[in-house]
């Protein structure tokens, strides 16, 4: 598998658990894992850098997939402002497949 690049839409095989970043307008993140579905879509944000072992990743369903993947603590937080996901490349290799590129 190539280096994931930004722009690039990667679309998930199986259910498959990712990381999580809860995004707060306060200099800290939330982190919480969670299970994406088959079939859901997600685009690569940013290019990882040179020692990257994961990439930032928005799903298409972004709004509908919040309260399925997000915990309720963190969305419910007075700072909250957004979530991304974290995913591996071992787990972008083995659970999606690419859709299109950048």
């Amino acid at each position: 598998m190539q280096r994931p690049r930004m722009g690039e839409r990667y679309r998930s095989i199986r259910s498959v658990q990712v990381g999580g970043l809860a995004l707060l307008a306060a200099p800290a993140t939330g982190g919480f894992h969670a299970v994406l579905p088959t079939d859901e879509t997600v685009t690569v944000e940013f290019d990882p850098p040179p020692h990257a072992t994961a990439i930032s990743a928005r799903p298409e369903r972004y709004s509908e997939l919040e309260t399925v993947l997000v915990p309720e603590n963190e969305r419910k937080g007075s700072k909250y402002v957004g979530y991304a996901l974290i995913i591996g490349f071992d787990k972008l290799a083995e659970s999606f497949e690419k859709v299109s590129d950048a």
